[in-house]
């Protein structure tokens, strides 16, 4: 019990230092996955927990987070469509857009890509987002975690 409650601890110091954030970027770097990695080592090592409960504690955390995320952004996207902003068409594309993003973005996390080709592909990514929500009549403040994909959160 006294492990967990410093575990949890430890991970709520961390998570408000910003090192928590490291977990919830969908598109994570080698160097953030090895941060992420480097940090519950050090966390093993220096308070003696074990390392597959602490993982699982920040995996935890993160899908919580992300969880939080997209029930946010339904109640954002249901309520702009009771305000007129948007159609249920447009929502249902949307939600379908973020789920291929995601998946997109899950596959791309093992490429072995340059810091250039990663920012090349992202800006081309933000293109298509962009033509595409054109085409579909959706503001991009839709689109995303409220800037992530453009524009800023209603």
């Amino acid at each position: 019990m006294k492990k967990q409650l410093l575990t949890a601890g430890i991970v709520s110091v961390v998570g408000l230092a910003g090192v928590g954030g490291l977990a919830t970027v969908s598109a994570a770097t080698d160097d953030e996955a090895n941060g992420r990695d480097g940090m519950i080592s050090q966390l093993v090592e220096r308070f003696n927990l074990d390392e597959t409960e602490v993982s699982a504690f920040f995996d935890e955390q993160r899908e919580s987070r992300e969880a939080e995320r997209e029930a946010k952004q339904a109640e954002r996207l249901s309520a702009a469509v009771e305000e007129g902003e948007l159609t249920q068409t447009q929502v249902d594309l949307i939600t379908e857009k973020r789920a291929e993003i995601k998946a997109e973005r899950e596959e791309a996390k093992d490429a072995d890509l340059s810091d250039e080709e990663r920012k090349a592909n992202m800006e081309e990514n933000r293109a298509e987002l962009e033509a595409w929500a054109e085409e579909n009549d959706i503001p991009m403040s839709f689109i995303g975690h409220g800037g992530k994909h453009g524009g800023p959160r209603h």
